[in-house]
Parts: structure tokens; sequence; C-alpha cells
């Protein structure tokens, strides 16, 4: 995938399951609730299809920095944020 065809990123809001640890040892005594995280992530979506979604931390005009590859099947929502205008 080039990046160079992405035009116009837009901020996002996405909401997603991400997994869980608990760390430790565990008998068959204890009792556990073993559930996946809500994860909230604020960046610029620069791609996404039926497999993944891909929000930079970081954009510079021609540049994306920390690119985090979240899979579909993850994403509860992704909202668009409304453009702050141009400083």
């Amino acid at each position: 995938m080039k990046l160079d065809k992405i035009s116009n990123p837009q901020a996002a809001l996405v909401t997603w399951i991400d997994t869980s640890l608990l760390s430790g040892w565990f008998d068959s005594q204890d009792e556990i609730d073993p559930q996946p995280l809500k994860m909230e992530t604020l960046g610029w979506l620069i791609y996404q299809d039926k497999k993944i979604v891909i929000l930079a931390m970081t954009a510079s005009e021609y540049k994306f920095g920390e690119l985090l590859i979240i899979p579909a099947g993850c994403i509860q929502s992704v909202d668009m944020l409304p453009p702050t205008g141009e400083s």
C-alpha cells in the first residue's frame, strides 16, 4: 500500500475493542471476569477498507507518523470530526 494515494485525511474518533490480559496465576477455584477492553482513539483516518482501519497519530502535509492499524472486526464505530479551520 502506498501512502501517496491518501488525499485529505480527516480527524476521527474510533471506538474499538482490544484484547486484555489477566496476569498472575489462577486455579480452578478462582473467579475471573474476562472482558475485552473498549478503546477510543483519536487520529487522522488515512485508510479504511473491509479488513482494516489505519489511523495516523501525527500528520503533516505529506507525512504521517505513528500508524495504528486496527482490524475491522474490532471496530465499533468511526466518527468523523468536523474540521477546525486553517490557521
